[in-house]
This record gives structure tokens, C-alpha cells and sequence, in this order.
């Protein structure tokens, strides 16, 4: 290589090496200790995104069930799971595992996805 071709080269270099020092200053500026308002929040903001998601599959599971006209002992004759915890998962905050919701996806024959309204795969 001629030095026509290093002096480009070592430009770019330079460049590159000031970047990363800057760089490297603004992650040493950034604070370790996360504040504490901060985390709250963030804490609140998934305990609604849960509670969200749980009204949904409540939601869904409720109007599956009363469009197929189904009582609650049919779903328990059809997926085995009590009338119970079928009323305490349209009503109550009672969450499912999976292999009740893929009990009651089947029975309406949907995908836990399509109830969950996500995409699993």
C-alpha cells in the first residue's frame, strides 16, 4: 500500500477512535443506581399490562362460550375443567395454565394464540 492509500485509512481510523472515546464518555455519565420512581412506575406500568391482558382472555373466553351457546357444565363435560374455575377465569382474576387454555382453545377449535390474540409461532 502507498501512502495514498494509509493516510485515508488512518483518517477513518482516527475518526472512528474519537467516536468510541465519546462514546465511552457517555456511558460512564450514565447513573448504575436505577432511580427509584423510575422502577416504580415501571412496576405499575406491567401490573396494568398484566391485568390488561388478563381482562382480554376473560373477555374472549366469555363471549366464545355465550356465542357457541354454551352453559358452564357443557364446557366442563367438553374440557374436563371445572364450572368453577370456568366462572372464576370469565369473573374473578383466576389466570389459566396452559393446559387449560389449550383445553378450552381446543374445544372452540381456535389456537391458544387466537385466544390469547397473539401469535405463538
Amino acid at each position: 500500500m502507498d501512502e495514498r492509500q494509509i493516510y485515508p485509512l488512518q483518517g477513518r481510523l482516527n475518526q472512528l477512535n474519537e467516536r468510541f472515546k465519546r462514546t465511552l464518555e457517555r456511558v460512564e455519565q450514565v447513573p448504575t443506581d436505577r432511580d427509584p420512581k423510575v422502577i416504580i412506575v415501571e412496576e405499575q406500568m406491567r401490573a396494568s399490562i398484566l391485568v390488561a391482558a388478563r381482562n382480554r382472555v376473560s373477555q374472549s373466553l366469555k363471549q366464545l362460550r355465550e356465542a357457541h351457546n354454551l352453559s358452564y357444565g357443557d364446557l366442563q363435560a367438553k374440557t374436563g375443567l371445572s364450572q368453577q374455575l370456568l366462572w372464576e377465569v370469565e369473573y374473578k382474576e383466576r389466570r389459566l395454565t396452559l393446559t387449560e387454555l389449550k383445553a378450552l382453545a381446543s374445544c372452540y377449535q381456535l389456537s391458544a394464540g387466537d385466544i390469547l390474540g397473539v401469535d405463538l409461532e
